[in-house]
């Protein structure tokens, strides 16, 4: 590891290359501000890095149009929702789906708007290329030290192909993703809060880490998600081959971003219980909702008595090709009950069933996945409490926009034109560039002491063991960074990890209530005293522990010199 890349200088370095840090690079290198773009594109760190390839790139426009959108953000947050949030997509969201129509091909969708090509990989790769095209530098490196402080920024250092490179620069744009990757039943990430640690082990707070969004129906073969909306029509079992039947009536009457909630409580309370979907009757719905739309349509038309019989009989002949022809006439009947045809309805839908050939049994066991992490660096208008240093994406904290599918997108959006604006602002021509001294050590990925931390991550926040076993999870944490500092490995993921995790752990413990998908056993209720305070957490590096408080939310409201 004595090997040496040449040193570089940038005004800017972006950590991360998904949406929010593509799109903060792309605005700095369009208003003319030399940037460098670091991302990670190797496997050998957990796997491939960040979500942005895997998304359809979904942004939900609710800002633009909800006369009451500060109110929505605050139910939706729990009464934690990042103060910022809600401003900010008001803002600037228009004019940045606006600049992004211009460059890519957007659709309509029922949350607002997605990518045309629905691929967030194809879309990166086209960002990459544009912002190099604008005079952008790219490095695929890992990031394995921040060298900034209240007081100062002089750069990063990184590790590439084994060797070691410095990047000077006089701002950083943290846009690393979270660090869900930390649990145990998390989506198929590679995110672990590798750079949130990091930040904090310069100086940097974090806020509201005990939360994670939780989503219901996590596939346990494929440890991955199953969205909702492609579970409409489903059956859902308990171990007692008993039916959910509530549950299945809401995710037919699509309903299904409402039920996130409500299956992870219903999972977790009947945690005794295995539950299972079963999707083999899918098809059936597929063509129950074409069929039921063709029928809305109709009434919505002027004069649709006239023009009720000849569409109906079209909807009903192509409908009932799903149907073994022996069965087309009782189908028939069971739907045509009055002069006018009628939607077909959940109890309906079960009655069809018995009529209905099912080709392919598709069956799969569910329980709640955590799939975004909702805390992360705490940040006043984008802006950290370290100098020059700036955050976007899943690894800032807004917990109200980590909730709902297609607000992330949107905020990542309006932050690249926040961020700009700040540092377009702040950075000075005549200011020098400070140079630092790399320091020689390795940095490696251990996956067994990963595993360690995330069984322990489990056994706190997923089997609710008590408080004292909690502490001494902490203590572990604690001792474990001293023998790596002692055997000259603090620049391992595995040293940010740890920070990390004692910050959760600590943050967990002190909210002493259940909100949102923040589950305690021994606290199972909300408590309105807490309404509108934040976890609140630092590491000491002096003794080596995070530090933890409660602010009020409304404190993020307010200066940057107030940060403590």
């Amino acid at each position: 590891m004595n090997h040496i890349l040449p040193a570089l200088d940038s005004q800017v370095a972006v950590v991360g290359g998904g949406v929010a840090g593509i799109w903060a690079a792309y605005k700095l290198i369009k208003a003319g501000i030399p940037t460098t773009l670091i991302t990670y594109l190797d496997k050998d760190r957990g796997g491939i890095q960040g979500s942005t390839h895997r998304s359809v790139g979904a942004i939900n426009t609710s800002s633009l149009t909800n006369d009451d959108f500060a109110s929505y953000m605050d139910d939706l947050g729990r009464k934690c929702a990042h103060p910022f949030v809600t401003q900010a997509l008001q803002q600037y969201l228009k004019d940045e789906i606006d600049e992004l129509s211009s460059l890519v091909a957007l659709k309509a969708i029922k949350i607002g708007l997605a990518l045309e090509s629905e691929s967030g990989k194809s879309f990166l790769q086209y960002m990459y290329e544009l912002f190099e095209s604008l005079g952008g530098r790219i490095i695929n490196a890992w990031v394995t030290r921040l060298v900034i402080d209240k007081n100062i920024c002089q750069g990063l250092q990184y590790e590439k192909n084994g060797y070691i490179g410095k990047l000077r620069c006089r701002a950083i744009i943290l846009a690393s993703g979270g660090y869900a990757g930390l649990y145990s039943n998390s989506i198929n990430t590679n995110c672990f809060g590798t750079m949130l640690g990091r930040f904090m082990e310069c100086g940097g707070s974090a806020t509201n880490l005990e939360f994670l969004f939780k989503h219901g129906y996590g596939n346990i073969d494929t440890n991955d998600l199953t969205p909702t909306e492609e579970i409409a029509g489903a059956e859902i079992y308990d171990k007692n081959k008993s039916r959910v039947v509530w549950l299945e009536k809401m995710l037919f009457d699509g309903q299904g971003t409402n039920t996130h909630l409500q299956a992870v409580n219903f999972w977790t309370s009947n945690s005794h219980m295995d539950y299972s979907i079963d999707l083999s009757y899918r098809e059936l719905y597929l063509a129950i909702f074409k069929f039921n739309s063709a029928i809305q349509n109709t009434y919505t038309q002027p004069n649709f008595c006239n023009k009720l019989i000849p569409l109906y009989k079209d909807a009903l002949e192509n409908f009932l090709t799903n149907f073994p022809e022996n069965a087309r006439i009782e189908v028939s009947h069971k739907i045509i009950s009055t002069d006018y045809p009628q939607v077909i309805n959940y109890d309906k839908f079960q009655d069809l069933k018995k009529l209905f050939s099912v080709e392919n049994f598709r069956l799969f066991q569910v329980k709640p996945i955590t799939y975004f992490s909702m805390g992360g660096i705490a940040h006043i208008n984008c802006r950290t409490d370290l100098k020059n240093v700036y955050v976007t994406g899943e690894c800032m904290h807004d917990f109200g926009a980590n909730r709902v599918g297609g607000l992330p997108w949107a905020l990542y959006l309006a932050n690249g034109r926040i961020i700009c604006e700040h540092i377009v602002k702040q950075l000075k021509e005549h200011e020098k560039q400070l140079d630092f001294e790399i320091v020689f050590q390795k940095s490696h990925f251990s996956g067994e002491l990963l595993k360690e931390i995330r069984g322990r991550l489990y056994e706190y926040q997923n089997k609710n063991k008590n408080e004292t076993q909690a502490l001494e999870s902490i203590q572990w944490f604690r001792e474990t960074r001293s023998t790596l500092i002692q055997n000259n490995e603090s620049l391992s993921d595995s040293f940010a990890w740890l920070i990390v995790a004692e910050a959760i752990m600590l943050s967990s413990l002190s909210r002493r209530e259940s909100r949102g998908y923040f589950l305690r056993s021994d606290f199972p209720f909300e408590n309105v005293n807490l309404d509108k305070y934040l976890s609140y957490l630092w590491y000491d590096q002096q003794v080596n522990i995070v530090k933890s408080r409660f602010l009020e939310a409304s404190y993020f409201s307010s200066s940057l010199d107030n940060f403590v």
